[in-house]
């Protein structure tokens, strides 16, 4: 069963906004330490949220890991949560 433990949604200036989300989820081969998370950066584009990218822990396409979505990419990367959350704040520009 997952349940929600941290969820977070704060504005940065220029018009930035970061939305963390962590699970406590059942310890498995996908999520060894017992924790999902989602930690996504969008940007106000015409009053409208736009993703500029994301960190997470889903499996993608099956496959168990941190990863970042950018630009219609995914870019395997071996972070925690708090390195995931430092990450993210790169993309702002």
């Amino acid at each position: 069963m997952r349940k929600a433990i941290k969820e977070r949604d704060y504005q940065l200036p220029d018009g930035y906004r970061i939305i963390k989300s962590v699970w406590k989820v059942p310890i498995s081969e996908s999520f060894p330490e017992g924790i999902e998370f989602s930690i996504q950066l969008l940007y106000m584009n015409y009053e409208v949220w736009k993703q500029v990218a994301r960190i997470d822990n889903h499996l993608h396409k099956g496959i168990p890991g941190t990863h970042l979505h950018y630009d219609s990419r995914v870019i395997w990367k071996d972070l925690t949560v708090r390195q995931a959350e430092k990450e993210i704040r790169r993309f702002i520009r």
